[in-house]
């Protein structure tokens, strides 16, 4: 399924979304969670100082709309904009009656460069568990230490010796009170809480990543990988990957962009996830996918952009981008 969109003049929305903690919480979870978008056009140059107008809307797995917001952000000099989702106007439903915890949540974003009210979908991001990483920032805290024994009985003291008859003897002196017993030992530390664990990313941007598509051929470049990870128990990769190709011969096809895993020092890359496709006839193309990878304990991993082309010829380029964004999440 595409994940871009295109406006007249061709417009790309590049988006990333950053969760975090506020001081206070709702029922059912947080009060927002940030997201950020660069906002460039065809040519890879920022749109600044522009008013776009985003709709935020959050559906379960059976796509049933939980929650729907707009908000019209002005882009900064450099075409980012800023926005706390949960803090919009709101359109549907409550953001504190979001079902976070059934982990099963879906953000669509759609945009209408133009500030008006004709929307397109930029794309889709799955939460999953991503909302509550930082509730559990650190382990639980360890037991208390068992309770120091208690100190010896003191020794009663000596009977005075009998008086001469008719008197009574002296009382003998108090036994001195026994020692305290020590503080039993702090417990250890509980063990570390689920959360994001690390972000791995790239955005070669205004580079041309690759000069050349060959037909049917999958292609990795070298600035469209991650660094190498290896992974710990229990852990999952989200990771969001784009591409875009403006090719300079007459390319009557599509582009294919897949993310893919590589187990061997990225000398071989597999798909594992669906494709997302859009024409390069009309003299550009730009597709992106999410998918949510399950990590092996102890497997190094390295995360990167596939490209490949429908075309029959060998597609020659006048620029192409890539950019990717992986969170590690332990749960």
């Amino acid at each position: 399924m595409k994940s871009s969109i295109q406006f007249p003049p061709k417009i790309m929305l590049l988006f990333f979304l950053i969760f975090a903690a506020f001081p206070s919480f709702a029922q059912t979870g947080l009060e927002g969670f940030n997201y950020q978008t660069i906002v460039r056009n065809s040519g890879g140059a920022p749109i600044a100082n522009t008013a776009i107008n985003f709709r935020f809307t959050i559906v379960d797995d059976l796509n049933v709309i939980q929650y729907r917001e707009t908000v019209l952000i002005t882009t900064n000099s450099s075409g980012l904009a800023n926005h706390v989702v949960g803090k919009g106007q709101v359109v549907q439903g409550t953001f504190s009656a979001i079902t976070f915890q059934e982990a099963n949540q879906v953000l669509q974003v759609d945009a209408d460069v133009t500030g008006g009210s004709n929307f397109k979908n930029i794309g889709n991001m799955i939460l999953r568990s991503v909302p509550y990483a930082l509730f559990a920032a650190s382990g639980n805290q360890g037991p208390a230490g068992p309770k120091g024994d208690q100190g010896p009985q003191a020794i009663q003291g000596i009977q005075g010796p009998q008086g001469v008859q008719g008197q009574t003897g002296a009382k003998g002196d108090t036994g001195a009170q026994g020692p305290k017993g020590d503080t039993g030992p702090i417990g250890p530390a509980g063990p570390a809480g689920s959360g994001i664990v690390k972000i791995l990313e790239f955005d070669p941007a205004l580079q041309n990543v690759l000069a050349n598509l060959a037909a049917m051929t999958p292609t990795v470049p070298n600035t469209c990988r991650t660094a190498a990870y290896t992974a710990g128990n229990g852990e999952y990769a989200l990771i969001n990957t784009n591409g875009s190709v403006y090719p300079t011969n007459v390319a009557n096809g599509l582009l294919l962009i897949r993310a893919g895993i590589s187990t061997d020092g990225g000398v071989n890359f597999t798909p594992v996830s669906n494709q997302a496709m859009e024409s390069m006839s009309d003299g550009a193309a730009t597709a992106g996918v999410s998918k949510y990878y399950p990590l092996t304990a102890g497997q190094t991993y390295i995360f990167g952009t596939i490209f490949e082309s429908s075309a029959l010829v060998n597609v020659l380029m006048l620029r192409s981008t890539c950019s990717c964004t992986v969170s590690i999440v332990k749960q």
